[in-house]
């Protein structure tokens, strides 16, 4: 196991370096000039070379790159171009709220469409199995933000019993972004846990076992239930890689002050300090997620080496 691990995060460090690699070469050929944003549109073209050249911004790009790769060993993203504040604190103020939204969210999602699916593979009844793929459908058809502005309607406006967006009035101004979230992933979750329990109740094991007499109650929760989980659980862990770098359209629909609603604004503000912590932070979340994954993979399945 510890092999594996310093192999994974051996790996996982080449990941990060490409992953900053093309994201600054990127932000570094965007035509649009973050000193110009930052001085303002009358600014003089003198004002716009000196805080050009006060950023580092009029050198190469090897230069460019190497000074930021070196401060960013040290735990240092710099400094955001629009709040003039440091890079990495600010991502960490924002994480709590991404966090307590991701894991609400995907909660919804495997409750809602974990159990969809499994029903619909373990009943007999046509008519469930028929419901079970029109929620499927209909989870995957609709965008998450038509969705979300739904539930705001009906719930926020319509019948005001849940707050209309923000953060402030606590736990309760999670429900509905964490429900949106979870429904608008729910689908997925259905199909896979539906198509992994049938093909796991398809296996010689679970004919002999009811060839002994062993009930299906019995058959469904002691042997296939387990077995099926593998596919949700790798999709859970990346799911949750995913979502701790930010739910972006969740989090501008409900106006959620994560870190999907702070790397929009650094795009839109051509922070490019921001933009690449935002990025890197994202890309840290992804590749611990996949290292969970095959954790997870060896602890559920022992057949499964690491």
């Amino acid at each position: 196991m510890f092999t594996f691990l310093l192999r994974r995060l051996s790996w996982s460090v080449v990941v990060l370096f490409f992953a900053s690699l093309l994201t600054f070469f990127v932000g570094y050929k965007v035509p649009a000039d973050p000193a110009r944003m930052i001085a303002g549109p009358n600014a003089s073209v003198e004002t716009v070379r000196s805080i050009s050249h006060q950023l580092g911004l009029d050198q190469p790009f090897a230069v460019q790159y190497g000074r930021f790769l070196g401060h960013a060993l040290q735990g240092d993203l710099g400094r955001s171009y629009k709040t003039e504040q440091q890079v990495l604190p600010t991502i960490l103020e924002r994480f709590p709220y991404t966090l307590a939204l991701a894991l609400s969210g995907l909660a919804f999602e495997v409750l809602i469409g974990a159990s969809i699916g499994m029903i619909a593979a373990g009943t007999k009844v046509r008519a469930i199995d028929g419901l079970a793929s029109t929620f499927v459908l209909f989870t995957l058809a609709v965008p998450s933000f038509w969705l979300g502005i739904i539930l705001l309607y009906v719930f926020g406006f319509r019948f005001p019993i849940l707050p209309l967006g923000g953060a402030d009035s606590g736990v309760i101004s999670l429900l509905l972004p964490a429900l949106t979230l979870g429904l608008a992933g729910a689908g997925y979750y259905a199909r896979v846990g539906r198509a992994s329990l049938l093909e796991v109740l398809g296996e010689d094991y679970i004919r002999t076992a009811r060839a002994k007499g062993v009930s299906p109650r019995q058959i469904m929760f002691k042997h296939a239930f387990k077995n099926a989980l593998r596919p949700l659980v790798t999709m859970t862990a990346l799911d949750l890689g995913v979502l701790l770098g930010g739910a972006l359209i969740i989090e501008q629909v409900f106006g959620w002050p994560g870190i999907g609603t702070l790397a929009w604004q650094a795009v839109q503000n051509i922070d490019l300090p921001m933009i690449m912590g935002t990025v890197l932070f994202s890309a840290l979340c992804i590749v611990l997620a996949n290292i969970v994954v095959d954790v997870l993979y060896s602890l559920i399945d022992p057949r499964v080496t690491v």
